[in-house]
């Protein structure tokens, strides 16, 4: 939250945002396993990827999703291979389920 607090105190005092539009996606992860929020978010935000095992958190998610966003983000000489389609696939499908996002 600090370093989201800086950011939008740097940003244009007349164009500021919500603070939560200046947290790092990776950040979120972070937020969302904390042991006192986890409950909060369990429901919605853990989702088991077909290598994991059952029966513990599933937020390596995030982690992948913010590697996978550098592609499209710097994509020169770079694109993504079948299991990264479908793991974005499965990722977006869950969201849309749970009614995360909007289609």
């Amino acid at each position: 939250m600090t370093k989201a607090f800086e950011k939008q105190v740097e940003a244009d005092p007349d164009k500021q945002k919500d603070l939560a539009t200046y947290l790092d996606f990776i950040d979120l992860r972070k937020i969302v396993e904390t042991p006192k929020n986890w409950t909060h978010f369990k429901d919605d935000l853990d989702i088991q990827l077909p290598d994991e095992q059952a029966n513990r958190k599933h937020t390596r998610w995030f982690d992948d999703i913010n590697k996978l966003r550098r592609v499209s983000a710097h994509p020169y000489n770079r694109g993504y291979d079948d299991a990264e389609v479908d793991e974005i696939h499965l990722i977006y499908q869950t969201l849309i389920k749970r009614q995360l996002i909007a289609v």
